[in-house]
């Protein structure tokens, strides 16, 4: 058997020449790696992760080609969307910034996420990557690390990361590079709490803002995160400076878990062509990802997967997940055709007023058997405290005669007379319970829980449906406070008559010219899609939590027209349009009407076109949402020129503002709105607040305040 030619050759020539090799191989290694940001991690994968090998995707390739861009000074301003479990933290805060120290080890980073700690070991991960041998035989000689925490460390080219979080200001600290990885805890009960959004947008616009180091360039900002609400820190960021798609500032990059060709952050370069088509089929199946979602509630997966914060539908009570009962159980109160019920229930929903205040209130009781609930009884209604006190205590009596063998609760959130009504139903009744919205959630989190019972078919009422009957819900069959029952949840939270309304200050269309809508009454006329349409109701629906986007204020739930028909404000899209009223046509149609009336009061007739001539041919104009954002450009319109509705943003009122709130009830169901077409309510609920008692006055803005704004529309 013949010798190997190595054999010949000394071991110590043999060694150099393996060892020359090696230092060949790495160098070339390392001048693709500081090429390409995908080869880098293909290359330190095994480092940063031993024993696991690496699953390649598109999805990488569009991530890294976008942060590429950023080094390079092409985009100041990324947002990623993605699903969980898709490598982004991996890719974009702990490759990325070793990746940038290859060959600019002097770039500062202040990273954030949504707990210090966590982003502590965010930033430990990428030093610990940095201080692999794969890394330091190719870029050790670039820069010595001079501290090293989880925390903050900095190398001795100038080099530094910081890891803070909302809950911390990481104040004293700058950095070439904001790169903030899940700013709220997807999995925390109150990720979409008003107080946590609300937290992380000021945290934003009172410290992010102010930790970009611009000296020689442009810092760059990085939010990756999945969606969670259509007021998180996504669109927060949006309304501040918009998308690059409307002329804006932020380059967004969506990948939702299934190809959805419709959404509108689409990424025109996504390879998927099939609807539904998964992301990363290689890491994630079908049967992976259906258990995924399943894992969440429906409202969590349409945000969380398919980064649409609202699901398409806009609702989480849908009426197709509810069942039924024979309603001449309850009718007959022949209750023993259903289960035996170890627990039985009440729930009181108790208004934000004072005792003397009659308002809506609504009393439930619920059967228990095992996963099952069976509605039994339901009160709602205009009740004065000592009629909402009786009511609660008839029907705890009536279910306690019924279900002597069950134990019963009754739960009361502790809010508006609730903690009395809590006081003073425990001294007759046992079983009562406090429910603390600070502890429990508010309500949309509490129905955002229950909609995963709802949608397993958990959830009985007394009507016509499934499964005694054929597998369609008839309205008309079923019991009146049923029907409505469905309908109100089906729009929730929509049908909450807090959440469609309008600050003080709003103005609409009267024939004597604009008014704010707290001095509307009952009787007046006010433009409409159809011309001058009668308000049947006006009023205070009480407070609501106001938000400001595109320039408008409205609660985050009042349905704008778009080009997609009836949208809520907050879902509302970057590529809609909304119809406006040119603000120069009903500036002369105003001038024309009270013209009119002058001439009127004198008995003479007035020149030109009358103003109802005029208000037939009003001219409608389309316009992009986006152009009406902050009043900094001028809107973009599709016709016409009229450029006065930049001028009406000027007031920001910010995000969760809670303010007094008004609507009307039009005949025709739409009426202009700061020159935007939007439909009243008119769901019962709302109805019924509208016909409150007319003692409690709406409180209004100062004569200053009305001055200004009618100012502002004239011009």
């Amino acid at each position: 058997m013949s010798a190997s030619p190595e054999s010949h050759i000394p071991s110590d020539l043999l060694r150099s020449m393996y060892g020359a090799r090696e230092k060949r191989e790495r160098t070339e290694d390392a001048a693709k790696c500081e090429e390409s940001l995908v080869h880098f991690i293909r290359s330190g994968w095994d480092s940063f992760k031993p024993g696991q090998s690496y699953v390649h995707n598109w999805h990488i390739e569009a991530i890294c080609e976008k942060l590429q861009a950023v080094s390079a000074g092409e985009i100041h301003r990324l947002q990623i969307w993605i699903p969980p479990g898709t490598s982004k933290t991996s890719i974009v805060s702990i490759f990325w910034p070793a990746w940038e120290w290859t060959t600019r080890p002097w770039l500062r980073y202040w990273g954030a996420s949504y707990e210090t700690r966590f982003a502590g070991r965010i930033s430990a991960l990428s030093r610990d990557l940095m201080m692999s041998d794969w890394y330091q035989e190719r870029w050790g000689h670039m820069f010595k690390f001079v501290r090293d925490a989880e925390g903050y460390f900095s190398n001795d080219r100038g080099g530094t990361r910081l890891a803070t979080a909302p809950e911390s200001t990481g104040s004293g600290e700058h950095g070439h590079r904001i790169l903030i990885d899940d700013p709220i805890n997807a999995k925390e009960a109150d990720a979409t709490s008003m107080a946590t959004l609300n937290a992380t947008n000021n945290w934003y616009d009172g410290t992010v803002v102010t930790r970009g180091l611009d000296i020689g360039f442009k810092h760059a900002r990085v939010l990756i995160n999945q969606r969670l609400h259509p007021l998180d820190l996504s669109e927060h960021l949006i309304d501040l400076d918009g998308s690059t798609r409307d002329g804006g500032d932020w380059e967004i990059l969506c990948l939702p878990e299934r190809y959805e060709p419709s959404h509108p952050f689409v990424w025109p370069e996504d390879p998927r062509t099939q609807e539904g088509e998964l992301l990363w089929p290689a890491q994630r199946d079908e049967k992976a990802s259906n258990s995924l979602a399943a894992s969440l509630t429906p409202h969590r997966a349409a945000g969380q997967l398919q980064q649409r914060p609202a699901a398409k539908e806009g609702d989480l009570l849908k009426v197709e997940w509810w069942r039924f009962y024979d309603p001449r159980i309850r009718s007959k109160e022949e209750w023993d055709q259903l289960p035996k019920f170890s627990m039985v229930v009440m729930s009181l929903d108790c208004p934000q007023k004072d005792k003397e205040t009659n308002d809506n209130v609504a009393i439930q009781a619920w059967g228990i058997h095992g996963v099952q609930r069976y509605l039994l009884d339901l009160r709602k209604g205009k009740m004065s405290y000592p009629i909402a006190k009786r009511t609660a205590r008839e029907m705890a009596q009536w279910a306690r005669r019924t279900w002597p063998r069950a134990r019963h609760v009754i739960l009361i959130e502790n809010t508006g007379y609730g903690s009395e009504m809590i006081t003073d139903l425990k001294m007759e009744l046992t079983g009562v319970t406090k429910i603390n919205p600070q502890q429990d959630g508010d309500k949309t989190m509490r129905a955002d829980a229950a909609s995963d019972s709802l949608s397993s078919g958990h959830c009985f009422l007394p009507g016509h449906g499934p499964p005694w009957r054929p597998p369609t819900y008839e309205a008309g069959d079923t019991p009146a406070d049923v029907a409505d029952f469905v309908h109100e949840l089906s729009q929730f939270p929509n049908s909450q008559y807090d959440d469609q309304c309008f600050p003080a200050g709003t103005l609409v269309m009267r024939p004597d010219g604009p008014i704010a809508i707290e001095d509307v009454k009952a009787g007046d006329s006010v433009l409409s899609q159809t011309g001058w349409a009668v308000v049947e109701h006006a009023g205070s629906t009480g407070e609501g939590i106001v938000i400001e986007r595109f320039g408008l204020r409205a609660t985050s739930r009042h349905p704008f027209f778009t080009q997609r028909g009836w949208v809520d404000f907050t879902n509302i899209a970057h590529d809609d349009t909304l119809l406006v009223c040119d603000a120069l046509r009903m500036a002369a149609i105003e001038r024309q009407l009270l013209a009119e009336s002058a001439c009127a009061a004198r008995g003479t007739s007035p020149n030109g076109p009358s103003g109802e001539d005029l208000l037939s041919n009003l001219h409608i104009s389309r316009r992009s949402a986006i152009s009406l954002s902050h009043g900094t450009k001028a809107p973009r319109e599709e016709s016409g020129t009229d450029n006065t509705r930049s001028k009406w943003s000027s007031v920001n009122t910010g995000i969760g503002e809670i303010v007094p709130v008004y609507n009307l009830k039009t005949s025709d169901g739409t009426y202009f709105a700061d020159g935007i077409l939007v439909h009243n309510c008119d769901s019962w609920s709302q109805v019924i607040n509208w016909l409150r008692n007319k003692q409690t006055r709406p409180l209004r803005t100062s004569s200053a305040t009305s001055r200004k704004r009618r100012s502002v529309a004239s011009r």
